[in-house]
Protein backbone atom coordinates (compact mmCIF):
# COMPACT_ATOMS: atom_id res chain seq x y z
CA UNK A 1 0.00 0.00 0.00
CA UNK A 2 1.37 3.41 -1.00
CA UNK A 3 -0.04 6.33 0.98
CA UNK A 4 1.15 9.88 0.38
CA UNK A 5 0.15 12.39 3.00
CA UNK A 6 0.43 16.15 3.16
CA UNK A 7 0.46 16.32 6.95
CA UNK A 8 2.12 19.69 7.35
CA UNK A 9 -0.91 21.16 9.06
CA UNK A 10 -3.07 18.21 10.12
CA UNK A 11 -3.57 14.53 9.53
CA UNK A 12 -6.85 14.42 11.45
CA UNK A 13 -8.90 14.02 8.25
CA UNK A 14 -7.01 10.97 7.01
CA UNK A 15 -8.99 7.79 7.48
CA UNK A 16 -7.14 4.68 8.67
CA UNK A 17 -8.42 1.15 9.14
CA UNK A 18 -7.67 -0.21 12.60
CA UNK A 19 -6.68 -3.86 12.66
CA UNK A 20 -6.44 -5.80 15.89
CA UNK A 21 -3.31 -7.98 16.08
CA UNK A 22 -2.29 -10.47 18.76
CA UNK A 23 -0.57 -8.71 21.65
CA UNK A 24 2.81 -10.30 20.87
CA UNK A 25 2.94 -8.89 17.30
CA UNK A 26 5.03 -5.75 16.95
CA UNK A 27 4.38 -3.22 14.21
CA UNK A 28 7.70 -1.84 12.94
CA UNK A 29 7.97 1.74 11.71
CA UNK A 30 10.98 2.10 9.44
CA UNK A 31 12.06 5.66 8.83
CA UNK A 32 13.91 6.94 5.80
CA UNK A 33 14.49 10.56 4.94
CA UNK A 34 16.74 13.31 3.76
CA UNK A 35 19.83 14.39 5.59
CA UNK A 36 20.14 18.03 6.51
CA UNK A 37 21.36 20.11 3.58
CA UNK A 38 25.04 20.96 3.55
CA UNK A 39 25.63 24.71 3.42
CA UNK A 40 27.04 24.46 -0.11
CA UNK A 41 24.14 22.44 -1.51
CA UNK A 42 23.03 24.12 -4.75
CA UNK A 43 19.41 22.94 -4.75
CA UNK A 44 17.73 23.08 -1.32
CA UNK A 45 16.10 19.85 -0.18
CA UNK A 46 16.07 19.86 3.63
CA UNK A 47 17.51 23.19 4.86
CA UNK A 48 18.01 23.67 8.58
CA UNK A 49 15.14 26.16 8.66
CA UNK A 50 12.72 23.28 8.10
CA UNK A 51 13.82 21.18 11.07
CA UNK A 52 10.92 22.14 13.33
CA UNK A 53 8.31 21.41 10.68
CA UNK A 54 9.90 18.04 9.98
CA UNK A 55 9.80 17.27 13.69
CA UNK A 56 6.12 18.22 13.96
CA UNK A 57 5.12 16.13 10.94
CA UNK A 58 7.10 13.07 12.02
CA UNK A 59 5.64 13.28 15.52
CA UNK A 60 2.07 13.51 14.16
CA UNK A 61 2.62 10.52 11.90
CA UNK A 62 4.03 8.45 14.77
CA UNK A 63 1.07 9.28 16.99
CA UNK A 64 -1.37 8.28 14.24
CA UNK A 65 0.38 4.96 13.64
CA UNK A 66 0.50 4.28 17.38
CA UNK A 67 -3.25 4.90 17.65
CA UNK A 68 -3.78 2.27 14.96
CA UNK A 69 -1.69 -0.37 16.61
CA UNK A 70 -2.43 0.22 20.30
CA UNK A 71 1.17 1.12 21.22
CA UNK A 72 2.66 -2.21 20.05
CA UNK A 73 5.17 -0.50 17.80
CA UNK A 74 8.87 0.16 17.50
CA UNK A 75 10.99 2.44 15.34
CA UNK A 76 13.85 1.47 13.03
CA UNK A 77 16.17 3.98 11.35
CA UNK A 78 19.72 5.01 10.64
CA UNK A 79 21.21 7.95 12.50
CA UNK A 80 22.24 10.55 9.93
CA UNK A 81 21.84 14.24 10.65
CA UNK A 82 18.41 15.45 9.66
CA UNK A 83 15.47 13.06 9.35
CA UNK A 84 16.98 10.00 11.07
CA UNK A 85 18.03 11.78 14.24
CA UNK A 86 14.78 13.74 14.40
CA UNK A 87 12.82 10.48 14.07
CA UNK A 88 14.63 8.84 16.99
CA UNK A 89 14.20 11.97 19.13
CA UNK A 90 10.47 12.00 18.38
CA UNK A 91 10.25 8.33 19.35
CA UNK A 92 11.92 9.07 22.68
CA UNK A 93 9.53 11.96 23.36
CA UNK A 94 6.55 9.70 22.61
CA UNK A 95 7.95 6.74 24.59
CA UNK A 96 8.24 4.62 21.47
CA UNK A 97 11.22 2.22 21.49
CA UNK A 98 13.54 2.64 18.51
CA UNK A 99 16.70 1.03 17.20
CA UNK A 100 19.63 2.34 15.16
CA UNK A 101 21.04 0.54 12.12
CA UNK A 102 24.53 1.54 10.95
CA UNK A 103 26.45 0.24 7.96
CA UNK A 104 29.65 1.98 9.08
CA UNK A 105 31.46 2.13 12.38
CA UNK A 106 30.69 5.10 14.62
CA UNK A 107 33.58 7.38 13.64
CA UNK A 108 33.23 6.63 9.94
CA UNK A 109 29.50 7.24 10.09
CA UNK A 110 29.92 10.59 11.84
CA UNK A 111 32.42 11.64 9.20
CA UNK A 112 30.18 10.68 6.29
CA UNK A 113 26.67 11.45 7.53
CA UNK A 114 26.71 13.73 10.56
CA UNK A 115 29.79 15.87 11.03
CA UNK A 116 29.24 18.31 8.17
CA UNK A 117 26.10 19.62 9.90
CA UNK A 118 28.03 20.82 12.94
CA UNK A 119 28.79 19.95 16.56
CA UNK A 120 25.18 20.07 17.72
CA UNK A 121 24.24 17.23 15.38
CA UNK A 122 27.32 15.26 16.40
CA UNK A 123 26.29 15.61 20.04
CA UNK A 124 22.74 14.53 19.25
CA UNK A 125 24.04 11.51 17.34
CA UNK A 126 26.32 10.45 20.20
CA UNK A 127 23.50 10.78 22.73
CA UNK A 128 21.30 8.46 20.68
CA UNK A 129 24.17 6.10 19.91
CA UNK A 130 24.81 5.51 23.61
CA UNK A 131 21.13 5.44 24.58
CA UNK A 132 19.50 3.19 21.99
CA UNK A 133 20.15 -0.35 20.73
CA UNK A 134 22.57 -0.21 17.79
CA UNK A 135 22.74 -2.80 15.02
CA UNK A 136 26.26 -2.54 13.61
CA UNK A 137 26.07 -4.23 10.22
CA UNK A 138 29.04 -6.13 8.86
CA UNK A 139 29.26 -4.21 5.60
CA UNK A 140 32.59 -2.39 5.73
CA UNK A 141 34.72 -5.32 4.49
CA UNK A 142 32.26 -6.13 1.72
CA UNK A 143 32.36 -2.54 0.44
CA UNK A 144 36.15 -2.71 0.25
CA UNK A 145 36.10 -5.94 -1.79
CA UNK A 146 33.29 -5.08 -4.19
CA UNK A 147 33.20 -1.65 -5.81
CA UNK A 148 29.55 -2.20 -6.80
CA UNK A 149 28.54 -2.87 -3.18
CA UNK A 150 26.63 -0.05 -1.50
CA UNK A 151 26.75 0.19 2.29
CA UNK A 152 23.67 2.39 2.16
CA UNK A 153 21.58 0.02 0.03
CA UNK A 154 22.60 -2.92 2.20
CA UNK A 155 21.58 -1.03 5.33
CA UNK A 156 18.23 -0.19 3.76
CA UNK A 157 17.69 -3.83 2.85
CA UNK A 158 18.55 -5.03 6.34
CA UNK A 159 16.16 -2.59 8.00
CA UNK A 160 13.35 -3.65 5.67
CA UNK A 161 14.12 -7.34 6.18
CA UNK A 162 13.81 -6.98 9.95
CA UNK A 163 10.70 -4.81 9.65
CA UNK A 164 8.94 -7.34 7.41
CA UNK A 165 9.61 -10.17 9.87
CA UNK A 166 5.98 -10.03 11.03
CA UNK A 167 4.58 -9.54 7.53
CA UNK A 168 3.75 -6.52 5.40
CA UNK A 169 0.65 -5.61 7.41
CA UNK A 170 2.85 -5.18 10.48
CA UNK A 171 5.25 -2.60 9.07
CA UNK A 172 5.06 0.99 7.91
CA UNK A 173 7.71 2.91 6.03
CA UNK A 174 7.64 6.56 7.05
CA UNK A 175 9.56 8.66 4.52
CA UNK A 176 10.60 12.30 4.61
CA UNK A 177 10.97 12.51 0.84
CA UNK A 178 10.51 15.11 -1.87
CA UNK A 179 9.73 12.46 -4.49
CA UNK A 180 12.96 12.98 -6.40
CA UNK A 181 15.96 10.78 -7.08
CA UNK A 182 18.61 10.46 -4.38
CA UNK A 183 22.10 11.96 -4.55
CA UNK A 184 23.63 8.48 -4.53
CA UNK A 185 22.86 4.76 -4.04
CA UNK A 186 20.83 3.67 -1.05
CA UNK A 187 18.94 6.90 -0.61
CA UNK A 188 15.34 7.58 0.34
CA UNK A 189 13.97 6.72 -3.11
CA UNK A 190 15.63 3.30 -2.96
CA UNK A 191 14.00 2.56 0.40
CA UNK A 192 10.55 3.65 -0.80
CA UNK A 193 10.80 1.56 -3.97
CA UNK A 194 11.92 -1.53 -2.05
CA UNK A 195 9.07 -1.20 0.45
CA UNK A 196 6.55 -0.82 -2.36
CA UNK A 197 7.86 -3.95 -4.08
CA UNK A 198 7.22 -5.87 -0.87
CA UNK A 199 3.72 -4.36 -0.57
CA UNK A 200 4.49 -2.56 2.67
CA UNK A 201 2.59 0.43 4.00
CA UNK A 202 4.27 3.67 2.90
CA UNK A 203 3.59 7.13 4.31
CA UNK A 204 5.38 10.08 2.71
CA UNK A 205 5.96 13.47 4.28
CA UNK A 206 6.90 15.81 1.43
CA UNK A 207 9.30 18.55 2.59
CA UNK A 208 8.40 20.59 -0.48
CA UNK A 209 5.25 21.51 1.44
CA UNK A 210 7.24 23.07 4.27
CA UNK A 211 7.21 26.85 4.47
CA UNK A 212 10.68 27.24 5.94
CA UNK A 213 9.40 29.18 8.95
Amino acid sequence: MFLKLNIQHSISNVQFSIINYPSFVIHSIVFTGHMLDAEDRETPRFPKENEQQAKENISKALQTIRAQHQSRIKGIAGAACGGDIIFHECCITLNIPSEIYLGLHEKEFIKSSVGFAGQDWIDRFKKLYHLLPVHQLKTAHASQKDKNFSVWEETNNRMLKDAFANGGLNMTLLALWNGESSDGPGGTKHMVMQAQKKHGNVIIIDPKNFTGK
